[in-house]
């Protein structure tokens, strides 16, 4: 994913970590790009090839939505969200 991406040092990105999960991640180095996990140590971070790294999904506040919007639109859709909402 990243060779349509423009990643530059400080970028805030998603990378699979060692056990293959999607975690919060900065980049550290451009070449090779190695990232460092938001909230671990750095003995995590680690170099990733192209295919390991996406961008986030700006969070609902920036996407012009909130939490309530989103979770209307799945009730209306048939989806139950735990306590919250009841069809």
């Amino acid at each position: 994913m990243a060779e349509n991406m423009d990643i530059c040092v400080g970028d805030r990105i998603q990378a699979l970590d060692s056990l293959g999960r999607w975690e919060l991640a900065k980049v550290v180095g451009v070449s090779p790009l190695r990232v460092t996990f938001i909230g671990w140590s750095q003995d995590w971070d680690r170099d990733v090839s192209n295919h390991e790294v996406r961008r986030c999904v700006p969070p609902l506040e920036e996407q012009g939505r909130s939490k309530y919007i989103v979770y209307v639109m799945l009730a209306h859709c048939g989806l139950h969200i735990g306590p919250y909402i009841e069809i």
